[in-house]
């Protein structure tokens, strides 16, 4: 997705700012010299003049960018008598082109960053993080989608048990943890090694789908819309200037139950547990969900919040309610974008739509039966038949 699509699409979600993406990646680093600019002295970016369509610009776009890339570490577990390969996903934000520069440059010694997506680097988390800090304190850096049984933190096939283990010395550095979709701040407050880190959530800009973006997001209320301002509201939620996340609900995610599709076994972790981790079907290893493994890690029975921590609220995008309120499965169809180009048209953003418009506007606009799933989506009046082992939740609204 370009990034006169991103600014777009982030403007009919509502989202204000998105990160580039791939700065690490020659091509991308190219697209982002080309097309953006500073936004005054804030240390983030805007499209450049001219590169917004015309028949675009009466939408207002106003996007702002951070500068952003996406990496992979792998790397030899530090934990003795352990075999496993550690594959871990991290996110850096940066605040100007010459640091994304050095930094391009010093992660290049590590591996080949011509990949698009988010490239592998051959060293460990805590070097990552090392040298992140190292070109410049400011530099923002979290671990990715930290349950995701995948290339994450906690991730049952090759991740850590607590947050010490895998950064060492290096861990009061690291400036969040990303939920992921399959996970909550709720679940997170069973684990009180965690205690201590701002929970962040975040959508995937890589996706070439613009409804994926901002179905996770964070929301901020910042004396100004600047870099620094950006970097101490995570750094420090206490503040105030972090409101809440928002947040997919977790059973829709992937990776939620422990499961294995082809075989079609989907489990609760205590069901999966008692046959230990087996597919009943086949008898292959199970894919751990996210949910068992909170449940191994956890170590209080209900959540706590930590002082000043955001709250969050659940959200379904746009498209996938109007998916099942109109029956209609592939979420590009004509009939989908029509429906939702009227509601954005009338409320502004999607945000709007899901969050704020009133049932009489929204059953005018468009139907009454869409009128109530975004007021049951709202109260939580729904169930989830939770996704598991790479396929997403089914939602289902009372008739």
């Amino acid at each position: 997705m370009r990034f006169e699509n991103l600014a777009l699409n982030a403007a009919l979600k509502g989202v204000d700012v998105v990160a580039t993406g791939d700065f690490t990646q020659p091509e991308w680093a190219k697209e982002i010299e080309d097309k953006l600019e500073y936004s005054e002295d804030s240390g983030l970016f805007k499209l450049r003049d001219g590169l917004v369509a015309e028949k675009d610009k009466e939408k207002g776009i106003k996007t702002r960018f951070v500068l952003g890339t996406e990496v992979n570490c792998s790397f030899d577990s530090p934990i003795e008598g352990e075999k496993r390969k550690k594959q871990i996903h991290h996110v850096i934000l940066v605040r100007s082109p010459e640091i994304a520069s050095q930094l391009t440059e010093e992660l290049g010694r590590f591996g080949k960053l011509e990949r698009l997506g988010r490239p592998t680097l051959h060293m460990s988390a805590a070097e990552l993080v090392e040298l992140v800090k190292a070109i410049d304190p400011d530099n923002l850096i979290f671990a990715a989608h930290v349950w995701t049984p995948h290339f994450s933190l906690f991730g049952a096939n090759s991740g850590f048990d607590n947050p010490k283990d895998c950064y060492g010395t290096q861990v009061d550095k690291l400036d969040a943890l990303e939920t992921g979709l399959s996970s909550d701040p709720l679940m997170n407050w069973r684990v009180s090694s965690l205690d201590d880190f701002t929970l962040v959530s975040n959508s995937d800009a890589h996706s070439s789908a613009p409804w994926r973006l901002g179905r996770e997001a964070n929301q901020f209320e910042l004396p100004q819309l600047t870099y620094d301002e950006l970097v101490d509201a995570i750094r420090h939620p206490s503040s105030g200037k972090f409101k809440q996340t928002i947040e997919f609900p977790p059973p829709l995610g992937k990776y939620h139950w422990t499961g294995h599709r082809k075989c079609g076994v989907s489990l609760a972790p205590s069901e999966a547990m008692q046959i230990a981790n087996r597919c009943p079907t086949c008898g292959k290893k199970l894919t751990i969900g996210v949910e068992q493994r909170v449940e191994e890690l956890a170590d209080r029975d209900t959540p706590i919040q930590p002082p000043g921590a955001p709250g969050f609220l659940y959200l379904v995008p746009l498209h996938d309610l109007l998916s099942l309120v109109l029956n209609v499965k592939t979420l590009s169809s004509k009939t989908i974008n029509r429906v939702f180009a009227k509601l954005i048209r009338h409320f502004g953003s999607e945000y709007a739509v899901m969050l704020q418009a009133r049932y009489e506007a929204l059953k005018e606009v468009a139907n009454k039966q869409i009128a109530k799933a975004i007021y049951a989506m709202r109260s939580g009046k729904y169930r989830i038949v939770p996704g598991s082992d790479n396929q997403y939740g089914q939602l289902f609204f009372a008739s």
